[in-house]
């Protein structure tokens, strides 16, 4: 009570020796270690007076606990003491008012939640954007309501500058405003889908362009990351496989991953060459939203087209099982105008299952069925699976007695040729009819 906590923790240590164990005392030692800032030895005896039959030493003690975690800031651990202690003691105010500031420390509000970049909250007050202190600060910066975030970005004169906004969470709408050096307004979006974007194709003018993000929609706060990009003028500005722009100067591309860049009306031509025995996948990612991109492979004279892949949906793929030779591989933007960047992948591993991208010309529509005899249970044309030569087939305008039977031949025969999933089919064909009525 004088606050001396060196010669009280001597006369606990003294009266241990004594009665060694005590609820009481280990309580006691407990606190005086806490005075002191020995915070290992006051968890080691509160942990021990912890353990006592009596509620209201109980309760003491683990607000006393409490506070220990609090100084070593495991603030988890110092909630649940202090919830513990409300729990044996709900008029205990101390422990109340504890256990609220642990809560906090918790789950902080979103104001408190401070990114590298605050206080950036109006045009001219960004700072420049860093990366690497996203990276440092956990990869995303927070967006609160009613707190817009300013950053700073260069282009030079003639760049193509292209700024996304995304966010994964769920209920949040960002909008996002680009600011001309000038303070001119140029380009606003909102998010569609977690994603905000603004292009704009010939930077005018030089200098520092500031971004905002104002958090929109139901969500109270936004984790959300920021990625601007500064182009240089195709063709100055194209990847270093340049010139590729056609077969006789195409590049040769090893097994990886390679960012490039596609300029308008400028093809990109590239060699493949697969192992022996090995299969052969090429993949191409790229920006749907900024203009689709085509995925070619041809012959190694770059005269017949082996297969393509024009899905344009940001993801083209093409593969090959076993293929023998060399390979030339074409990527070009489909609307001849586009100017993208994109990733495209060499390497010998088959498509994912149900993959469609792949379109090869001149082979069969379903290889595995070449081995097979065919099953008249897989006819399309036969929905009762009539069996027997000698039997007159079902004609083909017959409906199938069941309309759920029917509505899959429907829809099977209105499939184009490149969109069929013969096992998929077979499945449908072959699968019972759902009852009409149930037994709750």
């Amino acid at each position: 009570e004088a606050g001396d906590a060196e010669t009280a923790l001597e006369r606990f240590q003294a009266a241990a020796k004594e009665v060694p164990g005590g609820p009481v005392l280990q309580y006691d030692l407990g606190l005086a270690h806490l005075a002191k800032g020995e915070h290992d030895e006051a968890l080691a005896a509160l942990t021990l007076a912890v353990a006592t039959p009596d509620r209201s030493l109980r309760s003491e003690a683990l607000s006393a606990l409490g506070s220990v975690h609090a100084a070593k800031e495991a603030w988890q651990e110092a909630a649940d003491s202090w919830k513990r202690a409300l729990m044996l003691n709900p008029t205990d105010e101390a422990a109340r008012h504890n256990y609220e500031m642990a809560w906090l420390h918790l789950h902080p509000p979103c104001a408190a939640k401070e990114d590298p970049f605050e206080d950036n909250d109006a045009p001219g007050e960004g700072k420049p954007f860093d990366p690497k202190l996203v990276e440092e600060a956990g990869g995303t910066m927070t967006a609160c309501p009613g707190d817009p975030d300013w950053y700073v970005v260069g282009a030079p004169e003639g760049h193509a500058l292209r700024i996304t906004v995304r966010t994964e969470t769920e209920g949040a709408v960002l909008a996002t405003t680009l600011l001309a050096p000038n303070g001119a307004t140029l380009r606003e979006a909102v998010s569609e889908g977690g994603v905000a974007r603004m292009d704009i194709g010939w930077v005018e003018m030089e200098g520092a362009y500031q971004v905002g993000v104002v958090l929109q929609g139901d969500a109270e706060e936004a984790a959300y990351s920021l990625e601007p990009m500064a182009l240089p003028p195709c063709p100055q500005g194209d990847d270093d496989l340049e010139d590729n722009d056609g077969p006789a100067d195409a590049r040769p591309l090893e097994k990886g991953t390679q960012a490039l860049r596609s300029c308008p009306d400028d093809e990109d031509w590239f060699a493949v060459s697969p192992g022996e025995g090995e299969d052969l996948a090429v993949n191409l990612q790229y920006d749907a939203p900024r203009g689709a991109l085509d995925l070619t492979l041809f012959d190694g004279d770059g005269r017949r087209e082996v297969a393509a892949s024009a899905k344009g949906q940001g993801k083209e793929g093409v593969f090959l099982e076993k293929p023998e030779g060399s390979f030339l591989v074409r990527v070009r933007a489909a609307a001849g105008r586009t100017d993208n960047v994109y990733q495209i992948e060499v390497s010998d591993k088959p498509p994912d299952s149900g993959d469609e991208s792949q379109d090869p010309k001149n082979e069969p529509d379903d290889p595995e069925d070449e081995d097979e005899p065919e099953d008249p249970k897989d006819d399309p044309e036969d929905p009762d699976n009539s069996e027997g030569d000698d039997e007159e087939p079902t004609p083909p305008e017959e409906p199938p007695k069941d309309p759920e039977a029917q509505d899959a031949l429907d829809v099977l025969r209105s499939l184009q040729e490149d969109d069929r999933n013969l096992a998929m089919e077979r499945a449908l064909r072959s699968a019972p009819p759902r009852r009409t009525e149930r037994d709750w």
